[in-house]
């Protein structure tokens, strides 16, 4: 697969780098599934065409359950 071709992304950790990375994806059409532990944050991302998760504990089992099996690419965005 090429680069360009990568259509599925997820951010996880929706803070200001997600958050950024997330809208640029979104802007440029491609589909994103947006994981944060803070409803708050993913707040900022419902009027988009993202798929928004919120996850308390990233598990191998939380992060099963958001379709992330299906991503092309996974951002991280937790700084601490």
């Amino acid at each position: 697969m090429k680069k360009n071709d990568r259509k599925n992304f997820a951010v996880i950790g929706i803070g200001s780098f997600g958050l950024a990375v997330a809208k640029a994806l979104i802007d440029k059409g491609k589909s994103v599934i947006a994981i944060d532990k803070d409803p708050d944050r993913l707040r900022e991302l419902e009027e988009s065409n993202a798929s928004l998760y919120l996850v308390k504990d990233i598990t191998k089992k939380a992060l099963n359950e958001t379709g992330i099996k299906d991503i092309d690419v996974a951002i991280i965005g937790i700084g601490t």
